[in-house]
């Protein structure tokens, strides 16, 4: 159920970064970074490691908010 709760966000402010523009190397590596860490946490949930699972966690989230904060930067500036 985790993952489906922060696909949601991650598809809104994917969405937003898609819709304003955003193509940057920076943009495109939060992308990527939020679905490998997806995968690791699942990984480190299965292994039951949760220094692991917290660190992925970590870094989904601030790939996604990284996305918002470039989009609204975007459309404020």
């Amino acid at each position: 159920m985790g993952c489906v709760q922060t696909f949601i966000i991650f598809s809104a402010a994917a969405l937003m970064a898609y819709v304003t523009g955003q193509n940057s190397t920076l943009a495109i590596g939060c992308a990527i970074a939020f679905v490998i860490a997806r995968v690791f946490y699942s990984v480190f949930y299965i292994l039951d490691i949760p220094l692991g699972r917290s660190l992925m966690f970590a870094i989904g989230s601030l790939s996604s908010g990284t996305l918002f904060v470039l989009s609204l930067s975007s459309v404020s500036g």
